[in-house]
């Protein structure tokens, strides 16, 4: 398996490894930092690189190249997008959630020699309940909002674009890249979920368990209280 991800068409830029060094890599890294809120160390940074860096280092063939040259040689020309993408292969924390067909979908058009991208990533994620465990399916629905540009000048701001020099973009990979940085936390069967029993490991779902609470011990005293009856 190889240690870096590359695609097949260069899009943001020509492979991704873990520390960005090219302008599309930091483009991409900042997006990722910027929509997540994450501040480096924190947990849920931790395990959302780690994520990252086992799909960067994937073995994932995409197949769908968007040949991009009407769309910047014609100004106002509008292309529209319906494409059923294959995920099943894509790792996510040691599973592989997308069992079926993910659909990519909407319009790219060209606005003063700007490719604008307004698609939607709908995604069915088959995973478990983090309180749970019971196997749940949840609908994700992504936006890719994008602005496609051939160059830029090094004083912009490089995370805002996706620079396709060669007039080409590998949709797929894009896709993958917007599923992880927009996929939930934390996938919950209810929002009221009860978890398990810490104990017995009983779904407290179904109903209680028979385990005797703990009791605080700073409290435990106070059990022994009688109260004066009036």
């Amino acid at each position: 398996m190889p240690t870096n991800f590359r695609r097949k068409s260069s899009t943001t830029a020509n492979s991704f490894k873990p520390i960005p060094k090219t302008p599309g890599e930091t483009a991409f890294a900042g997006r990722f930092l910027r929509q997540k809120s994450l501040t480096n160390g924190g947990p849920d940074y931790i395990i959302y690189l780690a994520c990252l860096l086992k799909f960067c280092a994937s073995e994932v063939v995409t197949v769908y190249v968007l040949d991009l040259q009407q769309l910047f040689n014609q100004e106002g020309f509008r292309q529209e997008i319906d494409y059923q993408a294959d995920f099943t292969q894509l790792d996510v924390n040691g599973q592989c959630p997308f069992r079926e067909p993910v659909r990519i979908h909407g319009t790219l058009q060209n606005e003063a020699q700007i490719v604008t991208m307004s698609l939607t990533v709908d995604a069915d994620c088959f995973t478990q309940c983090d309180r749970c465990t019971t196997d749940i399916t949840e609908h994700l629905s992504i936006p890719m909002d994008h602005t496609l540009v051939l160059d830029v000048n090094r004083d912009q701001d490089v995370d805002q674009y996706i620079v396709v020099p060669d007039k080409k973009l590998d949709l797929e990979a894009l896709a993958s890249e917007d599923l992880l940085l927009n996929m939930p936390s934390k996938f919950l069967c209810s929002e009221d979920c009860k978890g398990l029993c810490p104990t017995c490991g009983k779904n407290l779902n179904d109903g209680p368990c028979d385990c005797e609470k703990e009791v605080d011990p700073r409290l435990a005293a106070l059990a022994n209280l009688k109260l004066d009856e009036e």
